[in-house]
Protein backbone atom coordinates (compact mmCIF):
# COMPACT_ATOMS: atom_id res chain seq x y z
CA UNK A 1 0.00 0.00 0.00
CA UNK A 2 1.26 3.68 -1.04
CA UNK A 3 2.24 6.47 1.49
CA UNK A 4 0.24 9.30 1.28
CA UNK A 5 1.71 12.59 1.12
CA UNK A 6 0.60 16.09 0.51
CA UNK A 7 2.63 18.48 -1.08
CA UNK A 8 2.39 22.44 -1.37
CA UNK A 9 4.14 23.54 -4.71
CA UNK A 10 4.98 27.43 -5.22
CA UNK A 11 4.40 28.85 -8.13
CA UNK A 12 7.46 30.38 -9.62
CA UNK A 13 9.95 28.71 -7.63
CA UNK A 14 11.67 25.90 -8.24
CA UNK A 15 10.62 22.49 -6.14
CA UNK A 16 12.57 19.80 -5.32
CA UNK A 17 11.79 16.88 -2.23
CA UNK A 18 13.62 13.91 -2.03
CA UNK A 19 12.04 10.67 -0.58
CA UNK A 20 14.26 7.61 1.12
CA UNK A 21 12.71 4.37 0.48
CA UNK A 22 13.70 2.38 3.69
CA UNK A 23 12.82 -1.53 5.03
CA UNK A 24 13.44 -3.26 8.51
CA UNK A 25 16.63 -4.89 8.87
CA UNK A 26 15.51 -8.72 10.38
CA UNK A 27 18.28 -9.10 12.33
CA UNK A 28 18.14 -5.80 13.41
CA UNK A 29 15.59 -4.36 13.17
CA UNK A 30 16.91 -1.12 12.03
CA UNK A 31 15.75 1.07 8.80
CA UNK A 32 18.16 0.72 6.05
CA UNK A 33 17.70 2.00 2.73
CA UNK A 34 15.75 -0.24 0.14
CA UNK A 35 19.09 -0.97 -2.84
CA UNK A 36 17.29 0.78 -6.08
CA UNK A 37 19.64 -0.24 -8.57
CA UNK A 38 17.88 -1.16 -11.56
CA UNK A 39 14.89 1.11 -11.31
CA UNK A 40 13.45 4.07 -13.27
CA UNK A 41 10.37 5.78 -11.52
CA UNK A 42 7.74 8.22 -12.49
CA UNK A 43 5.36 11.01 -11.01
CA UNK A 44 2.55 12.90 -12.58
CA UNK A 45 0.77 15.71 -11.02
CA UNK A 46 -3.26 16.16 -12.60
CA UNK A 47 -5.78 18.25 -11.64
CA UNK A 48 -7.93 14.83 -10.69
CA UNK A 49 -7.53 11.02 -10.74
CA UNK A 50 -9.23 11.24 -13.91
CA UNK A 51 -8.09 13.90 -15.72
CA UNK A 52 -6.99 13.18 -18.77
CA UNK A 53 -4.00 15.85 -19.03
CA UNK A 54 -0.93 15.75 -16.24
CA UNK A 55 0.43 19.02 -15.65
CA UNK A 56 3.83 17.61 -14.64
CA UNK A 57 5.01 14.70 -16.01
CA UNK A 58 8.30 13.66 -14.37
CA UNK A 59 11.07 10.76 -14.80
CA UNK A 60 13.73 9.48 -14.18
CA UNK A 61 13.64 9.42 -18.57
CA UNK A 62 12.95 13.31 -18.47
CA UNK A 63 15.39 14.40 -15.75
CA UNK A 64 12.56 15.53 -13.51
CA UNK A 65 13.49 11.95 -11.04
CA UNK A 66 16.95 11.19 -9.90
CA UNK A 67 17.81 8.03 -7.82
CA UNK A 68 20.63 7.23 -5.92
CA UNK A 69 20.65 3.60 -5.90
CA UNK A 70 22.68 2.41 -2.80
CA UNK A 71 21.23 5.40 -0.58
CA UNK A 72 17.31 4.53 -1.37
CA UNK A 73 16.92 8.34 -2.43
CA UNK A 74 14.26 9.44 -4.88
CA UNK A 75 14.54 13.07 -6.00
CA UNK A 76 11.47 14.89 -7.96
CA UNK A 77 12.77 18.39 -8.93
CA UNK A 78 10.26 20.45 -10.68
CA UNK A 79 11.91 23.68 -12.39
CA UNK A 80 10.61 27.12 -11.97
CA UNK A 81 9.67 27.51 -15.47
CA UNK A 82 7.25 24.45 -15.18
CA UNK A 83 5.77 25.76 -12.38
CA UNK A 84 5.14 29.04 -13.32
CA UNK A 85 2.31 28.54 -15.44
CA UNK A 86 0.57 25.97 -14.34
CA UNK A 87 -3.27 27.05 -14.38
CA UNK A 88 -4.65 24.52 -11.03
CA UNK A 89 -4.52 25.55 -7.68
CA UNK A 90 -4.91 22.00 -6.46
CA UNK A 91 -4.89 18.26 -7.39
CA UNK A 92 -3.60 14.49 -6.94
CA UNK A 93 0.10 13.23 -7.27
CA UNK A 94 1.77 9.76 -7.71
CA UNK A 95 5.21 8.36 -7.42
CA UNK A 96 5.76 4.86 -9.05
CA UNK A 97 8.92 3.02 -9.28
CA UNK A 98 9.60 0.64 -11.97
CA UNK A 99 12.24 -2.53 -11.84
CA UNK A 100 11.43 -4.90 -15.34
CA UNK A 101 7.71 -5.34 -14.62
CA UNK A 102 6.93 -4.86 -11.27
CA UNK A 103 5.53 -1.55 -10.80
CA UNK A 104 5.60 -0.55 -7.24
CA UNK A 105 3.38 3.09 -6.42
CA UNK A 106 5.49 4.22 -3.43
CA UNK A 107 3.57 7.24 -2.57
CA UNK A 108 0.22 9.28 -3.55
CA UNK A 109 -1.50 12.12 -2.07
CA UNK A 110 -3.18 15.59 -2.84
CA UNK A 111 -1.00 18.72 -4.17
CA UNK A 112 -1.44 22.39 -3.40
CA UNK A 113 -0.22 25.61 -6.04
CA UNK A 114 0.26 28.59 -4.27
CA UNK A 115 0.69 31.35 -6.79
CA UNK A 116 3.52 33.76 -7.12
CA UNK A 117 3.18 37.30 -6.33
CA UNK A 118 6.77 38.40 -7.73
CA UNK A 119 6.76 38.41 -11.14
Amino acid sequence: MAGRLDLIIEKGSTFTRVFTWQTRDQETGALIPVDLSGYTARSMFRETHDSPQAFFDLSTENGGILIDSFAGKITLKIEATQSTNVIYDSGVWDLELYQGTNVTRLIEGRVKLTPEVTR
